[in-house]
């Protein structure tokens, strides 16, 4: 009994490998072109992003926005195109300076922005929800620290931002006011 399921396991293995496509993702910053592939769109889409961002050539937001995948078993999302932006207001005293994030997404109904802390080596984090376009205040920059910003357009505030997604608009800055 232990052998056949073994064997039906294997057989299902099987199955499952030979039907999965590659994707292939290809991403580019002033001039130079990336292409990784793999079964995996997350893998194939963070290897890129990687590659792009280890050439000392490129601008690391231009890695990220400019990723497109395509292949395999799950497509894409529509993605639009918007703008972010970051204005400084001001500074307490100390190292805390107040910036005032804007954003405005071309086509869906909810736009979801992420902040990461580079030098800080932290994940993307949730900074907003909101309609297609929005504003809101970030009085915890650090001065001297990195940030990226990053927009997704979305159906509802309660999706899932996943590593493969490209976002609409990005926005790379450094507290230094």
């Amino acid at each position: 009994m232990t052998k056949l399921f073994l064997a039906a396991f294997a057989l299902l293995a099987l199955a499952q490998t030979s039907n999965a496509a590659t994707v292939t993702c290809t991403t580019e910053s002033r001039g130079l072109v990336f292409r990784e592939s793999s079964y995996n769109r997350s893998a194939a889409r963070n290897r890129v992003v990687q590659s792009c961002q280890n050439n000392r050539s490129t601008y690391m937001y231009e890695c990220e926005r400019n990723v497109r995948c395509s292949g395999g078993n799950q497509q894409p999302p529509n993605q639009g195109y918007g703008r972010i932006s970051a204005q400084y207001q001001y500074c307490q005293t100390g190292n805390l300076c107040t910036y005032n994030i804007n954003w405005r997404a071309s086509g869906s109904s909810k736009t979801i922005v992420t902040v990461q802390a580079v030098d800080q080596n932290s994940g993307q984090k949730l900074f907003a929800c909101s309609e297609s376009s929005g504003q809101q205040n970030a009085d915890w920059i650090v001065k001297g620290q990195r940030y990226i910003f990053r927009m997704y357009e979305s159906a509802d505030c309660y999706a899932q931002v996943w590593s493969w997604m490209a976002p609409s608009a990005v926005i790379d800055f450094t507290g230094n006011r």
